[in-house]
């Protein structure tokens, strides 16, 4: 996980504590939840709950006392709204450890006592950002589950978050053996949204990943019309103009992303995907 992964995680963090704090609600975070499940995914005989506390054991050093100590806090907390607290504190932590797994675990824990959309997606993010970290297979399927759990969430809490479902089948393309969920989802949105960038992206991107170049060109095309400075829309429009045998086209979409990226690896390997094109 990225330095800016782990400050994009944690302020979310901070804005949960702050709405828990701070913000009127309609819902007295004190009182239980009528609705309230674990969400547990097994991985052998161990549940994330487990996984974590047999990590904790082979840690050492002020995060280890600061887990064990806000463990043993939450173990006796009563109220709802001290949960929160401590389950956000508890995250906050294990990311430190760089551990985003266990982290969205107590993410997930602090979504099943707010039952909010945002809350359920700020874990289901923290869930795939521990899939991709992970090379363990099993590691991987547990994480992008727990991810599919809380999206799914989120979509039934605001059935009308059009990135809550785009997330969700993303989740089904990259972590599961069933990518055509995904797809099939995908699909839907963009008959039902057909400008929308975010889903037209997302299409473009799977169809350049199945080698379907021709199927790319025209949802790029669109994000691009949309947003003529999207970097993301423009290297993958290279990489489509490329497939399509357009080399020229290519190098010119690639140098226009070049131009508008600061990450220095990143616009290195830009410039070897514009030589390996001209010296084709």
């Amino acid at each position: 996980m990225s330095r800016n992964q782990v400050i994009l995680i944690v302020a979310c963090i901070a804005t949960i504590v702050a709405l828990v704090i701070w913000s009127p609600t309609t819902k007295k975070v004190d009182d239980e939840p009528k609705v309230q499940s674990n969400n547990v995914i097994s991985n052998g005989s161990q549940n994330i709950a487990e996984q974590s506390e047999t990590y904790l054991s082979t840690l050492q050093g002020n995060n280890k006392d600061t887990l064990l100590k806000l463990t043993d806090d939450l173990a006796a907390a009563t109220s709802a709204k001290t949960r929160i607290l401590l389950h956000n504190k508890i995250a906050t932590t294990w990311l430190k450890e760089m551990k985003p797994g266990f982290a969205s675990y107590h993410l997930q824990q602090v979504a099943e006592l707010l039952q909010t959309d945002s809350a359920y997606a700020v874990a289901g993010n923290g869930f795939v950002e521990a899939a991709k970290m992970t090379r363990d297979s099993a590691l991987t399927s547990q994480w992008y589950k727990s991810a599919i759990n809380c999206y799914e969430s989120a979509t039934n809490i605001a059935p009308d978050d059009i990135e809550h479902q785009i997330r969700l089948s993303l989740c089904y393309v990259e972590g599961t053996k069933q990518p055509m969920v995904g797809v099939s989802t995908l699909l839907g949105l963009v008959k039902k949204h057909p400008n929308n960038p975010r889903v037209n992206l997302e299409l473009g991107r799977l169809s350049i990943l199945s080698g379907q170049f021709d199927k790319a060109l025209p949802r790029l095309e669109k994000v691009l019309q949309q947003d003529t400075l999207q970097a993301e829309t423009l290297f993958l429009l290279g990489e489509t103009y490329n497939g399509l045998g357009r080399k020229d086209e290519a190098i010119e979409a690639f140098s226009k992303c070049r131009e508008l990226v600061d990450n220095p690896a990143f616009r290195q390997e830009i410039d070897i995907y514009i030589n390996k094109i001209k010296n084709i």
